[in-house]
């Protein structure tokens, strides 16, 4: 199942209205690179 990652524009939008705090959007960014490179490196 494909997981759908926020936009870095959500990320901010929720850091700025105190949904989320920095730290967790941070987190979340870094989960999402990661995922993302995991991703390219499995195609052939």
């Amino acid at each position: 199942m494909e997981k759908n990652w926020f936009t870095d524009k959500e990320l901010e939008d929720y850091s700025n209205q105190g949904i989320l705090s920095d730290k967790v959007v941070k987190e979340l960014r870094e989960l999402r690179e990661k995922d993302k490179k995991k991703k390219s490196s499995k195609s052939p």
